[in-house]
């Protein structure tokens, strides 16, 4: 999929639409935080995520 055809809100909500999923198949709580307002970063994680590269950060 070309760069130009995914919008952050549709990326964002496609995270959110997994999160459930994701958290039973890891057993890890998943938080999920916009890169234009992160509120916890300790890795720096949102100054690199771009469409289509998230910045995931695990602790």
């Amino acid at each position: 999929i070309p760069r130009s055809h995914v919008d952050r809100e549709a990326e964002l909500r496609t995270f959110i639409s997994l999160k459930e999923y994701i958290e039973e198949k890891t057993k890890l709580q998943v938080i999920i935080h916009d890169a234009t307002s992160p509120e916890y970063d300790p890795a720096g994680k949102a100054k690199t995520a771009s469409p289509l590269k998230p910045g995931i950060f695990l602790e």
